[in-house]
């Protein structure tokens, strides 16, 4: 069987959904086997990637630097990623380990969104839908619900409406 999943994925792959839709049946049938290949496959992506080139990804981008970097290193130390170098095109669903099996569960998660409102001292409403963001996505939102709670304004999408993060 010729396995899909990419060998040698490029240094500017996001990590997304795409790079684990091609497993092979035979790694799907065990939930253990199939969570240490993806994860070799997603960890291949994190190894290429440098701190430049993650930089230069968020060029141009409204999330501060130093915001960026300090919510990077929660999730790569809490949902254990290798390194905390992560673009605006990563999927949160990825990010947040959601496409694990078996073992993988809810709780880890949302002990992770807790200590994300802890430390950046934010409540994040329930009603977004954190796992269909990018990451880029998540960070605008972070960012936007900080200023917001600096301004003393805690409805989030009040001025635009609900975007596509929000449900309905």
């Amino acid at each position: 069987m010729v396995e899909v999943m990419p060998e040698h994925p490029s240094q500017s792959e996001a990590l997304t959904m795409r790079l684990l839709a091609g497993a092979p049946l035979r790694w799907r049938i065990m939930s253990c086997v199939y969570n240490r290949k993806c994860e070799a496959v997603l960890e291949r992506v994190l190894s290429q990637r440098n701190a430049a080139m993650v930089s230069e990804s968020w060029r141009g981008s409204a999330v501060e630097e130093r915001f960026r970097l300090s919510v990077s290193d929660l999730i790569a130390k809490h949902l254990r990623w290798s390194k905390p170098l992560f673009v605006p095109q990563d999927e949160c669903f990825v990010l947040f380990r959601s496409w694990q099996r078996g073992i993988a569960d809810c709780m880890e998660r949302e002990s992770f969104v807790m200590e994300l409102e802890s430390r950046l001292g934010l409540d994040i409403p329930d009603h977004l839908r954190l796992s269909l963001m990018t990451y880029g996505e998540l960070l605008g939102v972070l960012t936007a619900l900080d200023r917001k709670a600096a301004n003393g304004n805690d409805q989030a999408g009040e001025e635009n409406g609900p975007g596509p993060i929000l449900t309905r």
